[in-house]
Parts: structure tokens; C-alpha cells; sequence
């Protein structure tokens, strides 16, 4: 970040914009949230696996949320999301400020490796910052989960016989554009699977002290010159139900002692 950004500050930020929706501090304040990047349905099974009610303020950006407990913390779960940068990095900003500590992103991917992997749940290992959100937070080449978090579920994954498959996503800005030419970049870059939303969520995660975790459905192929294999695109699938247990292990799972909130870096 430039020496203005680090001395001024933003002119816009969550504090102020709270304010003005006039969110209650001491009402809302939570540990752990869950953002899913899917649909109604799939969504609400996260709702209804978690006990969530809603909340009937709209606390954050444009966007209704629910929240519950579990165990000693406080969840606030946000389903229906819109894919893309912007959305998530508001909603992480507004998150964090109040007084989010961990985050799990519930997504979808198209594998850019094979078709084997449909319907497959995986974990975003790391995230290449190819698009624009990312380049506001950091300019790293990559961002990365937290490490206690990836390990964690990876041994839920084994320990319940769970499937999971790992890599590299490649966040896109444009889900239309997405050319064979291209395709075939992102894979030589090390991409395993692209989105639209994962470089941002670590990104701004880690600007905020936030320790985060984004795992999902494998719900496409994106082979580029070989064509589309839409798979589990918008159908029902048997895999989805698995990443919302393991959601729920995790964050039954999370110590908050060792994810204690840390200042933004620039």
C-alpha cells in the first residue's frame, strides 16, 4: 500500500458505514462466520444444519444473514451470495469489524485439470491474485488459508472418509470470458480450478487478521479447447450435504484461543 493509504486511511470504512445502518456493536458481534457462494437451496441447508435463525436487521452490505451458537460462539452465516471480488471483500471488511475471527467460505469451482474431479469437494489450498479485488489488498503473486485450518480439515476429511482433492484456484472478474487461450494460461500457472471469489476472500482475510478457509463443490470441467462439462452446475448432487458436515465439524472444532484478532497490515 502507498504511504497516503497508510497514513490517512481509507475515506470510506466499515466503522463509519455501520454506523449509518445503524448496527448495534455491543448486539452484533460474532466469532465465526460462514459465507456460502451458492444458491437458495444449498444454502439453506447450511442455515438448517447450523440451527441458524435470522436475523432481521440487514446488518451487512446487501446482504440478510442468520446466525446461531455453537458450543461458546457466536455464527453468523451469509447465504445467497452474488460471486465476485467486490461483494466478498465488503462483506469480509464489515465482518471483521465486527469482531469475526474465522472464516469459512462455502463455494464452487470448475476443475481446469479433468472431469474426474466433478462432484468432488476441495479445498482452495492457495489462490493466484489475478484479479482485481486482490490487487487492492496485496500485491503477493499468491495468497493462502490458514494453516491450522487446512490441516484441520484435512484430518476431519480423513477421519470421517471424506473425498477431497486440493490445488491452486485462479480467480476470474468475468465468468463469460473465460477462453481457451486463457484456460490454458491459468493452468500452466499452476491453477487446478478457477472461480470467482477465492483470491479476494484470502486476501482480504488476511488484511484483517482473519484467519479463513475456502472449500466447496467441484460442480464443472473448464477444459478450454476440449469444451464445457457443466456436471453438477445447477443439479442436486450427493456431495454437498458431505461439505456442510464437514463445516459443521469445523467450526464445532475451532479453538478461538489460538485465532485471536490481529490489526490490518498494509
Amino acid at each position: 500500500m502507498g504511504d497516503r493509504e497508510t497514513q490517512c486511511g481509507p475515506v470510506l470504512t466499515p466503522e463509519k458505514v455501520l454506523a449509518l445502518r445503524g448496527v448495534d456493536l455491543d448486539e452484533y458481534r460474532f466469532d465465526v462466520a460462514v459465507l456460502c457462494f451458492r444458491g437458495r437451496s444449498v444454502s439453506q441447508q447450511v442455515i438448517d444444519k447450523l440451527s441458524a435463525a435470522r436475523i432481521e436487521q440487514d446488518i451487512l452490505y446487501g446482504s440478510h444473514a442468520f446466525t446461531s451458537w455453537l458450543g461458546s460462539k457466536r455464527v453468523v452465516v451469509v447465504p445467497d451470495l452474488m460471486w465476485g471480488g467486490p461483494v466478498t471483500a465488503i462483506l469480509l471488511e464489515e465482518l471483521a469489524w465486527l469482531g469475526v475471527r474465522v472464516v469459512v467460505g462455502f463455494g464452487a469451482a470448475g476443475s481446469l485439470v479433468t472431469p474426474s474431479q466433478i462432484g468432488e469437494m476441495f479445498i482452495a489450498e492457495r489462490a493466484l491474485c489475478t484479479d482485481g479485488t486482490s490487487r487492492e489488498y496485496t500485491n503477493a503473486p499468491e495468497v493462502y488459508p490458514s494453516l491450522d485450518l487446512l490441516e484441520m480439515v484435512r484430518t476431519i476429511a480423513i477421519e470421517e472418509g471424506m473425498i477431497l482433492v486440493s490445488g491452486a484456484v485462479h480467480t476470474t472478474d468475468a465468468l463469460y470470458q473465460e477462453w481457451p487461450d486463457r484456460v490454458r494460461l491459468w493452468r500452466e500457472a499452476g491453477a487446478s480450478f478457477v472461480n470467482l471469489e477465492t483470491s479476494p476472500f484470502y486476501a482480504v482475510a488476511a488484511h484483517r487478521g482473519v484467519k479463513a478457509i475456502y472449500l466447496g463443490l467441484v460442480s464443472d470441467y473448464v477444459a478450454g479447447e476440449h469444451g464445457w462439462e457443466h456436471g453438477f452446475w445447477s443439479s442436486p448432487n450427493a456431495t454437498d450435504p458431505l461439505i456442510i458436515d464437514m463445516i459443521r465439524l469445523l467450526v464445532n472444532r475451532v479453538d478461538l484461543s489460538r485465532h485471536k484478532a490481529t490489526a490490518a497490515v498494509s
